[in-house]
């Protein structure tokens, strides 16, 4: 009788250690798989003063760069000086509409270039960008790059030349669309043929 209470005992006490390690073992690699189409939960940065600052977490991109295009925005950056001892495995991407606005916007795999595609002409936008490394930390975030879109305007609207005297008089309206960029200009092109006009300053 006394044997098997003992055997009972042991067999309960190694249930629960099995269930303690799959616990353990689970709770170490949740949210561990990785990829750059995997939306990422780093584990937080708590904000910490650079001399007490856990060594894993990767320090921020370099000199991050933002260069317009139409409708787009072409994003570049350097690698971190320390990637905390772990590789890098992703690079997150913060975009915002206002100077310190930034929120996620997607994560990218291990690259130093991405295009942000279907903006708003004439929009300003505001980029920031952090790593992540296997150790599964994001460190901290770049300096903030802006950049707004643009492209050329449209043609000028309804030309009208009226001759007056000695001297024609040009009338038009604005173009329908600005390319995203206030008109400063127009160049008025002049010549004796059609479609041999040129510009002449």
């Amino acid at each position: 009788m006394v044997k098997r209470k003992y055997y009972l005992f042991s067999f309960i006490c190694l249930i629960m250690i099995c269930f303690t390690s799959l616990y353990l073992f689970t709770m170490q690699n949740d949210d561990k798989t990785v990829n750059a189409n995997t939306p990422l939960h780093p584990k937080p940065f708590m904000n910490f003063p650079a001399q007490i600052r856990p060594s894993e977490y990767p320090s921020a991109p370099q000199s991050l760069t933002a260069t317009f295009g139409n409708g787009q925005i072409v994003l570049n950056w350097m690698t971190p000086t320390s990637d905390g001892g772990y590789s890098i495995t992703n690079y997150y991407i913060y975009r915002g509409t206002t100077s310190g606005g930034e929120t996620l916007l997607t994560t990218v795999g291990v690259t130093l270039t991405y295009t942000n595609t279907g903006l708003t002409n004439g929009q300003t936008y505001y980029y920031e960008v952090s790593a992540y490394n296997s150790y599964y930390y994001e460190g901290l975030k770049s300096n903030e790059a802006t950049a707004t879109p643009m492209t050329v305007p449209g043609a000028p609207q309804s030309l009208m030349a009226l001759s007056e005297s000695n001297q024609i008089n040009l009338t038009w309206g604005a173009p329908v669309n600005n390319g995203g960029s206030v008109i400063t200009n127009y160049k008025v092109y002049v010549g004796t043929t059609s479609g041999g006009e040129e510009y002449s300053p």
